[in-house]
This record gives C-alpha cells, sequence and structure tokens, in this order.
C-alpha cells in the first residue's frame, strides 16, 4: 500500500519541502511508483506520499492532490472499493463533472466538496488511512491526537462477510493454485461461526486475493501456468 506522511510547523522556521521530501523518502518501500510533497505556508503544515499506483497508474492519481476547487488537499492510502458508484452518483447530481483521471483518490476529494466529511464518510465501503486538510482550519490543527481501533473481527462476521466469502471461495482458491484453501476455509468458517478470532491472519489472505483480483480483471498479470497447490505437495 502507499506511504503517507506530514508534519506541522507553525513557526514557519523549517523548510517544508526539505522535510517533506526526506520523509516521504524514508517510505519509498510502500509507494516505489511516484512520491509528491504538498505545502500550505500559510498554517506551515506540509503533506507528502509515496505512491503504489493501482487503480489509475497514469500521472492524474499523483498525490498529495487538491480538489478542484482549492479548498481541500489530501494524502490517501487504501482502495475505496465502491468508487465507481460514488461517481456515478457525483456525475448525476452534477453537469459540470470533469475528471481527471480514474483514481478513487479523486473520487473522494469531489464527494468531500459535495457532501461534505460526515455525510462522504457514510458513503465509504472501503479500508483506508487518510491526511485530510482545509485550508486553514484552526480548530482541526490544534485538535488533539485521537486515535481508533478498526473492528475488523466484527466486520468480516457482519457487512464484510459476503466480500470475504467471494474471495476465499474453495473452488476460487484452489484454481489459482497459489494457497491451500483447506487452512483457510477453516479459519474463515471457524471466525464467522464467533469459535475463533482470526482476522488478522485472515485479513492478509483477502488483502492478496482482492489485489490479485483486480490485478487480473485490469490485465495487469503476466502470463502464466499456476501449478494446482496439491500437485505441489506431491
Amino acid at each position: 500500500m502507499c506511504g503517507i506522511t506530514g508534519y506541522w510547523n507553525a513557526r514557519g522556521d523549517h523548510d517544508g519541502l526539505e522535510i517533506g521530501q526526506r520523509m516521504a523518502h524514508t517510505l519509498h518501500h510502500r509507494g516505489p511508483d511516484d512520491s509528491g510533497v504538498w505545502i500550505d505556508e500559510n498554517s506551515g503544515l506540509t503533506l507528502a506520499h509515496r505512491r503504489l499506483a493501482v487503480i489509475d497508474r497514469s500521472s492524474a492519481g499523483h498525490q498529495p492532490m487538491e480538489s478542484t476547487c482549492g479548498r481541500y488537499a489530501i494524502t490517501y492510502n487504501g482502495e475505496i472499493y465502491n468508487h465507481t458508484e460514488i461517481r456515478a452518483q457525483l456525475d448525476q447530481r452534477s453537469s459540470n463533472s470533469a475528471w481527471r483521471g480514474h483514481s478513487d483518490t479523486e473520487t473522494l476529494l469531489a464527494a468531500l466538496v459535495h457532501w461534505g466529511i460526515g455525510a462522504t464518510l457514510e458513503k465509504l465501503n472501503g479500508m483506508f488511512r487518510e491526511v485530510l486538510y482545509r485550508y486553514v482550519p484552526q480548530s482541526l490543527v490544534d485538535r488533539p491526537k485521537m486515535g481508533f481501533g478498526v473492528p475488523l473481527e466484527q466486520w468480516l462476521r457482519g457487512p464484510l462477510r459476503e466480500w470475504g466469502e467471494s474471495l476465499l471461495d474453495e473452488q476460487k482458491l484452489r484454481s489459482q493454485g497459489f494457497l491451500n484453501p483447506e487452512p483457510i476455509r477453516k479459519m474463515w468458517e471457524e471466525h464467522v461461526a464467533g469459535k475463533r478470532r482470526w482476522h488478522y491472519y485472515l485479513w492478509d489472505v483477502l488483502m492478496f486475493e482482492a489485489w490479485f483480483e483486480q490485478a487480473a480483471n485490469a490485465d495487469l498479470l503476466p502470463a502464466t501456468s499456476a501449478t494446482p497447490f496439491e500437485s505441489r505437495l506431491d
């Protein structure tokens, strides 16, 4: 996944560009495809990004990214699974939609401009971390650091269960030939039944399967002939 970072210095006595570039460089392993730094000199805020291009591999997905109205800037890591549906909703509500590319980051910014933060977050289906900055938002800048835990255990038994079931389908895993489906299915069934807590282990498998499915649909995978898992055990 991409690497995101930021720096705030209200005194303005440091070179935000240099610091942002150095911070981003430490995250090169998270995003080898591109890097960027965004600075607001009025507040002393710097956002930096290392990009792993997946959905939109063109320069139109460059981050940090500003909204077309110039009100928001964002450095974003993750994936919004329903971003095409959100784009369609935005197109229906505006006759002036002029998309620069196909990234879910641009979709997120446009949604924030149109609906605001609270309503947009309610519409999103995905896994992501983001730093969102509205120019000179003093109350937000001064806000004490707050954290939250992602209820992954509950989500896999609830709203993400159908999605997880489709990715961990036994026949699909067996036909791909990369993973042994038997222990994966056992862990999945025990988790959704509430017998065991396998969410962290399952999440790694789900992320691989989601990436593989998306790459295959976009024809980004090299031609290969996968060897079924069972035959590799012989």
